[in-house]
């Protein structure tokens, strides 16, 4: 049995470090800001804001099993004083023989730094996820043929809750979030049956954002947003992505990514009056893992359903408004 565990924990632990985090990464953080930042619930008083991103990593290269990740998000503005934001998340990860599945509900108020104006204000907002954390047995690979019972007997899910908290300062061209995920750092149990503690259960380790972004006027027809994350989970090496996104007209966009040790990309976006929005990025792996992937997908498609409030608040990255 001891073996099996030590399978687990190797496998597990293995496959944490080559995605460096828990939680779910992705390129397009700005498009789908709300999956890591609970603040961010309710900014916009005049819509609901829904969200779907779908990100296959590392295509190719560990025969089927790379990282994939599925969320679903909506969140709008509750209150006749344009303070009060309810959100929710599902999510679905799945990293070799190990899969997520969770829910996701925020609470965010927010309150205005310029009185009636409404233009700066500050998010506070806090979350809590519901989750479980699932192993498949068939994919581990056993080193003793007698373990082969011990596994099938062994328990292959767990459900575990955690909090989240985040903060969110934004205007009509400006945003900065800051938020904290997996506050408690709550335990899943692995097995049931276990030789020690550390063998049976992970420890969900606490991840930190810290991100900004920008807008500016470049030509009469183009806006630049640029944007940085910086990201910080225990044990492991502080990291970063940066992107600069170019607007056309306000519907039409481009724009190319960086992330630390990681990953060059090129995206490409459209987002319409009507609230439609569609996004898709490439990532062109700088990593030693480009020689056995050809890349990582993402693909995001939203709607922003109308909201009928008036608009005294800014939304972040307002293109109706003069620069």
């Amino acid at each position: 049995m001891k073996n099996i565990l030590i399978i687990f924990t190797l496998c597990i632990g293995g496959w944490l470090q080559l995605q460096g985090q828990q939680i779910h990464q992705l390129t397009q953080y700005t498009l789908n800001d709300f999956a890591f930042n609970p603040a961010i619930a309710g900014y916009d008083v005049n819509r609901v804001v829904t969200k779907a991103s779908f990100r296959k990593q590392w295509l190719g290269g560990f025969d089927g099993q790379e990282p994939t990740t599925f969320l679903v998000s909506g969140h709008t503005n509750f209150s006749k004083k344009k303070n009060i934001g309810l959100g929710m998340m599902i999510f679905a990860d799945q990293t070799g023989p190990t899969s997520r599945l969770g829910l996701n509900l925020a609470y965010a108020y927010h309150i205005p730094l310029d009185g009636y104006d409404r233009k700066h204000n500050l998010a506070l907002g806090i979350s809590g996820t519901l989750m479980q954390y699932t192993i498949n047995f068939d994919e581990l690979v056993l080193t003793d043929v007698g373990d082969a019972g011990a596994v099938a007997s062994a328990s292959n899910n767990d459900i575990t809750a955690d909090a989240n908290f985040g903060a969110y300062l934004y205007g009509p061209k400006y945003w900065v979030s800051l938020s904290a995920l997996q506050l408690v750092r709550s335990q899943v149990v692995i097995s049931e049956r276990s030789v020690t503690a550390d063998e049976a259960s992970i420890l969900l380790s606490r991840h930190f954002y810290l991100g900004g972004g920008y807008r500016f006027k470049a030509a009469d027809d183009i806006v630049l947003e640029p944007s940085a994350l910086l990201k910080y989970v225990q044990a492991v090496p502080l990291s970063f992505e940066a992107n600069l996104r170019a607007f056309y007209r306000g519907e039409y966009w481009a724009g190319l990514g960086y992330r630390h040790h990681d990953a060059f990309s090129i995206m490409l976006g459209i987002q319409l009056e009507n609230g439609l929005n569609v996004a898709y990025s490439y990532d062109i792996i700088s990593s030693n893992i480009r020689r056995v992937s050809s890349g990582s997908h993402e693909i995001t498609l939203g709607y922003n359903f109308k909201w009928e409030r008036d608009a005294l608040r800014a939304k972040p990255f307002n293109y109706d408004s003069d620069l």
